[in-house]
């Protein structure tokens, strides 16, 4: 039986001019999932239900059956509202509605609006849609009506539609009460508030008490053994019998004649190179970014949830940067290990005409440690400690792992070309 399987084998791929088709993989447990949207973009979402009362989530909300009501209120509003203006955009406006608020790293433009909410959108209606960095539906407190707004943070525009006399208003209503009554995070925003030392507005993670107790965090190398790395590398290829296998220079290496995948015990980074050449020539966003992640989906090693931080363009090549979620916040590696690794993120994909050439890891992965941390100081005293007359462009509190056993939160402050990181605990 194996023997006529080989001959079949090495006729497909004579013929076929080696064809990802691959009779192994009827006995093989390996399965890739496909994707087709452009998943794992949004950094969180927030919700303001009045009152002063704003809360949001980082972690789980990809798949979550709000998330799902949400988008399809935009696709409901893009698809049959009318364009409305709202003069001059205000948060302080904005924040007077009940409002849920998706909130991105980078800006989108309006061709990706249906790989990031749904094909069922009608592209001949999101021509008029500015590039984005945060998608806001605000909702009367009537369900009268409803309006999407699609802001860009960097240039101050906006590209707002209005519907009436829907259900998916009194739905959005709903689902964004039961989101606010569940497991999410205090926020405020900063130009609500009236903090002027901000160039622009941003939701501040706080606390009501003078201090909040939290959990650590570890991380863990994702290979017990080298049988696991060859076992992760064997994902990357069509047939992984066919490989050929090396160890020099403190490195493990697969290779066959399209593929290549390097385990560095070194510096702990897994990489894939591919070399097949293919008839894929689309230099969109979306389809690189949608190439991205289906790489990713092939690594089974991947343990966190994961999201799009930053990206790059140049003539056409591509470099996307991931980071992970954990304990509904983002977790990033310190200057420690991009020293150590060369990488700038946890999870970094090259792609070029919409095929991957390059994907780059760092093996470890993260769960919660077995003890609590308290954080004491709060973001007025972490800014008071590197606020020097320039106004404050961002602040996050993350995680970010420095090769310390407990890995605790840290506040990260943007002061224009400056990143200042302040801890939390007081010494």
């Amino acid at each position: 039986m194996l023997f006529g399987l080989t001959i079949f084998q090495v006729g497909t791929l004579w013929f076929e001019n080696f064809s990802l088709s691959n009779v192994y993989y009827a006995f093989s447990e390996r399965e890739v999932t496909t994707v087709k949207g452009m998943d794992y973009v949004i950094d969180r979402i927030i919700v303001n239900v009045g009152d002063n009362k704003i809360v949001g989530k980082t972690s789980d909300i990809y798949t979550s059956e709000y998330k799902n009501i949400f988008d399809k209120g935009i696709i409901d509003a893009v698809n049959n509202g009318d364009k409305i203006d709202l003069g001059d955009f205000s948060w302080t406006n904005i924040l007077k509605s009940r409002a849920v608020v998706y909130e991105f790293s980078c800006i989108y433009d309006n061709k990706t609006i249906p790989y990031i909410f749904g094909s069922s959108i009608n592209t001949d209606r999101t021509g008029d849609i500015n590039g984005f960095d945060y998608v806001i539906i605000m909702v009367a407190s009537d369900s009268s009506s409803m309006t999407v707004v699609f802001y860009n943070s960097e240039t101050d525009k906006y590209s707002a539609k209005t519907i009436k006399n829907s259900d998916s208003i009194s739905q959005v209503y709903t689902a964004s009460t039961t989101f606010a009554n569940g497991d999410a995070t205090t926020y405020i925003s900063s130009e609500q508030s009236g903090f002027g030392i901000f160039s622009k507005n941003v939701f501040i993670p706080g606390w009501a008490s003078n201090s909040v107790e939290y959990p650590a965090i570890k991380a863990l190398g994702i290979y017990a053994n080298e049988s696991m790395a060859e076992e992760n590398a064997e994902n990357f290829f069509d047939n992984p019998v066919a490989k050929w296998r090396s160890d020099e220079n403190n490195a493990l290496t697969y290779s066959d004649e399209n593929t290549v995948v390097k385990y560095d015990r070194t510096t702990n980074v897994f990489e894939y190179s591919n070399y097949r050449v293919e008839n894929v020539y689309d230099s969109s966003f979306s389809a690189n970014y949608i190439s991205a992640l289906n790489t990713i989906s092939q690594d089974r090693f991947i343990k966190n949830e994961f999201y799009l931080t930053d990206y790059s363009v140049d003539n056409g090549k591509y470099s996307f940067q991931f980071n992970y979620k954990i304990n509904d916040r983002w977790l990033f590696p310190g200057d420690e290990i991009k020293k150590k690794t060369g990488l700038n993120s946890f999870i970094e994909v090259y792609t070029e005409s919409g095929k991957t050439t390059k994907y780059k890891k760092y093996s470890f992965s993260y769960e919660k440690a077995d003890e609590n941390k308290i954080a004491d100081i709060d973001f007025v005293t972490a800014i008071d400690k590197v606020y020097d007359k320039e106004q404050v462009d961002n602040i996050n509190l993350c995680y970010i792992d420095n090769n310390q056993n407990n890995i605790g939160l840290n506040w990260i402050i943007d002061i224009v070309d400056k990143r200042y990181i302040e801890v939390t605990e007081r010494e």
